[in-house]
């Protein structure tokens, strides 16, 4: 399974050069944690909890590392 880059508030999307991303472990089985980017502004650390989109549905995750 890949890792996905997706805005925690926002749609699936590659993330450009530059961008801020985190990797959040969400509630399924998977070989490691997704990378999502961060919107300007946002302040998260390891341990945040998160809401992102996964798939056709949103879930909470913890901010990884």
């Amino acid at each position: 399974m890949s890792t996905d880059s997706s805005d925690l508030f926002g749609a699936l999307l590659d993330a450009p050069a530059g961008t801020r991303t985190v990797p959040v472990l969400v509630p399924m089985p998977a070989p490691k944690p997704y990378s999502y980017s961060v919107p300007d502004g946002m302040a998260v650390e390891a341990g945040s909890l998160v809401q992102v989109p996964l798939g056709p549905r949103q879930v909470i995750g913890v901010v990884w590392d």
